[in-house]
């Protein structure tokens, strides 16, 4: 099996460091092919990105500061994103679906003085104006398939600028550099027990995420990524988009998924990956058979899950290898299937140890365990592969085929917390000192968000939430 790059070797430590390398390196080649409205070069997509970042701060935007973005796919969303972080501020893509106290809760809770809002948007926006309580600005656009009409509604405290108005007249001024301790990104969960709750991202921790796309799926300059999911959902953002452009890969990004078109859309674009959710694979071949199905490029399929009843089925039928993996925004990527071992139907693979370390939080369950010389009882390692058990169990895998091929049981050792690898970057100080930095998220507990810490050691550390 290929070994994973080791995680000191980043690409880069922050968005912009990112995005700015690769214009540089590749400025002439495609960068992202939004389906519907146009492609652009890396040095394209960077310099829509930097006239935005300007426009930002001439909007009064600084560094720290928070920048809302309500949007579809677009590419005026991935310079909005772009642009923010290259200002130094945290963007927050939120969900298009929000309406009434769902969009004040995340609007309010960011901080934002300002929106960026496709004009589609703006009636939605007006409605709720008033539970918008620091709210002050809002930049609009245009998309090409625009449906809003000529006239924006009249807000009534909130002022209302056109962005193209806004970049028109932006002066060119210099931008705060960003650490890589600052947070780049707000991502909001479902929701789905209360109000969503913001996770606050460094840009280290995007970086990593990206990173371990790029590692887990083998990304390279040739790939061709078609991705559906839209980009306030951390798979699109980053495992996909923001993947691809640490890469130097090209982005193929969509508006909207149907299963019948899953097949003509990654044919027409050349794709070589793709990522689906578990509704979404069963939903692509619940379609009846053609011979089209396994006449594409596609080779990877990121899946979370890669269902279990079809997996088989759909790797043979679409001629493609399903990498099926687990993860929370809150702690990135915590197992990969491994590229080059046979599917296992029902697991989503090995714990990615060089990422993240998985401990124990006081589950005290009985279990047996396996190894090679047979069952055995009373080892310390069993409330750890139970926990496994316990986070796996959507998967439908049991606690021995855990135990004997997923869980590197002797990685991880019972100290009541449970840790993640964020970011490692090794320093030099004037007198040649060897240092680790690292990032630190901790939770404040339940509804609560994460708080950040910087630090410096004189060794790689683990560090966690």
């Amino acid at each position: 099996m290929k070994r994973k790059t080791p995680m000191s070797d980043f690409y880069e430590t922050t968005v912009g460091e990112c995005i700015r390398a690769r214009a540089a390196a590749f400025p002439d080649r495609v960068a992202v092919e939004m389906i519907g409205e146009g492609r652009e070069t890396y040095s394209e997509c960077f310099q829509a990105s930097l006239a935005l970042a300007r426009g930002l701060v001439a909007a009064g935007i600084r560094q720290g500061d928070t920048v809302v973005i309500m949007a579809p796919n677009c590419l005026t969303a991935i310079h909005s994103w772009l642009g923010a972080n290259l200002a130094g501020a945290t963007e927050v893509t939120i969900n298009t679906a929000y309406r009434a106290r769902l969009l004040e809760h995340a609007v309010n809770i960011s901080g934002a003085r300002l929106v960026i809002a496709e004009s589609s948007f703006l009636p939605v926006l007006r409605e709720c104006e008033s539970g918008l309580t620091a709210l002050d600005h809002i930049l609009y656009f245009d998309t090409p398939d625009s449906t809003a009409s000529e006239a924006p509604p009249a807000f009534e405290r909130i002022r209302l600028s056109r962005l193209n108005d806004v970049l028109a007249t932006a002066p060119e001024v210099d931008l705060p550099a960003a650490r890589m301790s600052d947070v780049a990104s707000v991502i909001y969960t479902s929701g789905t027990t209360g109000p969503a709750k913001g996770i606050m991202m460094p840009h280290a921790q995007v970086c990593a995420l990206a990173k371990q796309s790029i590692d887990g799926l083998r990304l390279g300059e040739n790939d061709i990524f078609y991705c559906f999911h839209p980009l306030f959902h951390m798979a699109g953002k980053f495992m996909a988009v923001f993947a691809m452009l640490m890469a130097g890969g090209r982005i193929v990004l969509d508006r909207t998924f149907k299963g019948e078109l899953w097949v003509d859309r990654v044919r027409s674009c050349g794709a070589t990956v793709g990522l689906a959710h578990g509704p979404m694979i069963e939903m692509i071949y619940a379609q009846p058979e053609r011979p089209e199905d396994h006449q594409h490029s596609v080779k990877r399929l990121l899946a979370a899950p890669f269902p279990k009843a079809i997996a088989e089925r759909f790797e043979a039928r679409f001629n493609l290898r399903g990498i099926e993996v687990w993860g929370m925004t809150e702690i990135n990527i915590g197992t990969w299937r491994p590229y080059d071992e046979p599917l296992r139907p029902g697991s989503c693979g090995r714990a990615s140890d060089e990422w993240v370390e998985l401990q124990n939080r006081g589950f005290r369950y009985r279990c047996r365990v396996a190894d090679r010389s047979g069952w055995r009882a009373g080892n310390p390692a069993e409330e750890t592969i139970c926990f496994y058990a316990w986070l796996y169990r959507n998967a439908g895998e049991d606690c021995r085929s855990l135990a004997e091929s997923l869980v590197s049981y002797r990685r991880h050792r019972l100290s009541g917390r449970r840790r993640v690898l964020l970011f490692c970057r090794s320093t030099r100080r004037p007198d040649s000192t060897p240092r680790g930095e690292y990032i630190e998220l901790r939770h404040r507990g339940c509804g609560g968000s994460p708080s950040c810490d910087r630090r410096s050691g004189s060794r790689w550390r683990c560090v966690g939430v």
